[in-house]
């Protein structure tokens, strides 16, 4: 069982080098051998999963203070940079409003805000008029 294993772990090193070597010949920078990719491999997978949990673990934070009722004033946001050490927990900013008249009067819109069409059966034509219609919104741009 451990022949098998080293014959995977080889092989899988191989093909590390491999593909870090044609990515070095695209880019025109210097290739590797396999002990140097082991190495940087070795420094860059412990990074990864180090910034992984600590990104989860800002968000479970986060959303415990939700899921337990607390006011949004309390919900904070998070940026690390591992590279400093640098870590920043700053209050939430509001989202941009846009405000825009229509024949029922002012409607207020974010960024965060989502309107929900039953579009089932319609034509992109028929689309766009119901939104004129029901949501008093012209649409300019469909990507």
């Amino acid at each position: 069982m451990s022949s098998r294993r080293t014959t995977t772990s080889t092989t899988t090193w191989y093909f590390l080098m491999a593909v870090s070597n044609i990515r070095a010949i695209m880019y025109r920078i210097d290739t590797a051998d396999r002990l140097k990719i082991k190495l940087v491999a070795g420094r860059v997978i412990p990074a990864i999963v180090t910034s992984t949990a600590l990104i989860c673990g800002y968000a479970s934070f986060e959303m415990l203070k939700i899921w337990s009722g607390r006011p949004n004033s309390a919900i904070r946001e998070s940026t690390v940079n591992l590279g400093t050490l640098m870590f920043f927990v700053h209050e939430t900013m509001e989202a941009p409003k846009w405000s825009y008249e229509g024949a029922s009067g002012e409607h207020s819109l974010t960024l965060w805000d989502s309107v929900h069409v039953d579009a089932r059966g319609l034509t992109l034509r028929q689309f766009l008029d119901e939104m004129k219609v029901e949501q008093e919104l012209i649409i300019e741009t469909i990507s």
